[in-house]
């Protein structure tokens, strides 16, 4: 069945009026500045999808990697990892120790691994970045550390930025 001319035109109406209020909603308390943080980006769908909103207790460092790593997955046919408290709470264990000890290292990764509860797990290190997006592309171009971003069978993450040590520690079953 067609719509007469009159119809469509109250629902192309409508249809404008939706979008508008939409754009509308999406900048209420923007502080339009450079050095704002960025509002929270929630992807919710099928299992290929986590969700992406900014946790509790994530930096907007550890948020942006996060964020970075799952955009990556996805376009690799993976499964966006899913931010795990637990795992968070071990990597910044193991950030702060290497800040501690001023040392970078996997020492421990074991006993990490034992207390993750999960049957698989990889880890990458790193220091010294303040930008999510260049310690994302220096792994990237890393054959060890790309291997670990892009391991099938990881499904929850922690990353933790603790001075200029960066932990990232990713679980599966």
């Amino acid at each position: 069945m067609h719509k007469n001319r009159c119809e469509r035109s109250l629902s192309f109406t409508w249809l404008i009026f939706f979008w508008g209020v939409l754009l509308l909603g999406s900048c209420a308390g923007s502080k339009n500045r450079p050095d704002a943080e960025p509002a929270a980006t929630t992807f919710r769908g099928g299992s290929d999808r986590a969700d992406l909103t900014r946790q509790g207790g994530e930096s907007g460092f550890e948020f942006q990697l996060r964020k970075l790593i799952n955009e990556y997955r996805r376009d690799n046919g993976l499964a966006a990892l899913k931010f795990d408290s637990h795992l968070h709470r071990l990597a910044k264990e193991h950030s702060k120790n290497m800040g501690r000890v001023k040392k970078l290292s996997h020492e421990g990764f074991h006993e990490r691994f034992q207390r993750s509860g999960y049957s698989l797990a990889v880890e990458n290190v790193a220091y010294n970045y303040t930008v999510a997006r260049e310690q994302f592309e220096g792994r990237q171009k890393s054959p060890g550390h790309n291997r670990n971003l892009l391991h099938p069978e990881i499904s929850h993450v922690g990353i933790s930025q603790v001075g200029a040590y960066v932990t990232f520690f990713a679980c599966g079953n």
